[in-house]
């Protein structure tokens, strides 16, 4: 039992196996299928903030993200 966090890499498919899954994914080193009990697959999306003028309310920005 665990947590495998898989950055930058997508899933092609997803199979029930009886009281869990199996799930191809996509990475950068090709293809992986992985046994689990739960997947939990989200995606990033980099929000515009530029030219909000959110600095100049002390909303402190870094690389395009709210931190």
């Amino acid at each position: 039992k665990g947590m495998n966090l898989m950055l930058e890499s997508t899933v092609e498919k997803v199979e029930k196996k009886g009281s869990g899954v199996k799930v191809t994914v996509k990475t950068k080193k090709g293809e992986e299928v992985i046994e689990a009990d739960v997947v939990l697959s989200a995606v990033g999306v980099t929000g515009n903030v530029e030219g909000l003028g959110l600095e100049d309310i002390g909303v402190k920005v870094e690389r395009g993200a709210i931190v």
